[in-house]
């Protein structure tokens, strides 16, 4: 047996499905209820000494309407007769009306309009974070040298000693002087640092394999 009851409430969707989840879970009803919110709740019936209903289903439907909640009782129950469904419906709106603290008026409804998807208002999911774009900063260019910028020192390779300019024999060993080859620059191609280190692997700036 399939039996509607509607009622309207003055107070939002989210409000009006809480106060009769509250009350389908309170000390009257005692009800461990399924939730979609906002949109439904539901819980099996098996009070069925108070109100004759051996075994079924109550699902309570909402919507928004004129600036408050239609709610929509719907029974699924297995008997054909004698079962008090009205009077389930009144004291558990009841109960969630005495939450709300707010009267609830029965009204006459089309059951239709509580399942489709349209007028119904569901529980909004939290936005995903955007993953956050890697910022890669351009490596700092050397500072520009000046002719009176003090120059670093020649050292003799095979002693350490100091040269003089312009030297090309180390005045202590006799070694010829060498000049040191520099490596060749070696520069990121995602980023475009330059790498001190001549054996690195990944870039130093933003980790990208060389």
């Amino acid at each position: 047996m399939e039996k509607d009851v509607f009622y309207y409430l003055a107070a939002d969707v989210p409000a009006v499905y809480t106060a009769y989840l509250n009350a389908a879970c309170g000390d009257k009803f005692r009800a461990q209820c399924w939730q979609e919110p906002y949109s439904m709740l539901s819980f099996p019936l098996k009070f069925s000494f108070k109100y004759n209903m051996n075994g079924g289903t109550c699902f309570v439907r909402f919507i928004p309407a004129q600036g408050g909640t239609s709610v929509c009782i719907h029974f699924s129950i297995l008997q054909l007769v004698g079962a008090m469904y009205k009077k389930c419906a009144s004291d558990l709106t009841a109960a969630a009306s005495a939450f709300l603290g707010i009267p609830a008026q029965e009204v006459v409804l089309d059951a239709g309009l509580f399942t489709n998807p349209a007028n119904q208002v569901r529980m909004q999911q939290p936005a995903q974070p955007v993953p956050s774009q890697v910022s890669v900063q351009p490596a700092k260019p050397e500072p520009p040298r000046y002719a009176n910028d003090p120059v670093p020192p020649r050292l003799c390779t095979a002693c350490g000693a100091q040269l003089s300019t312009g030297a090309v024999f180390c005045t202590v060993c006799g070694t010829k002087y060498e000049a040191p080859v520099s490596p060749a620059a070696r520069f990121c191609s995602v980023c475009g640092a330059q790498q001190l280190d001549g054996e690195a692997v990944f870039c130093v700036s933003c980790g990208a394999k060389i």
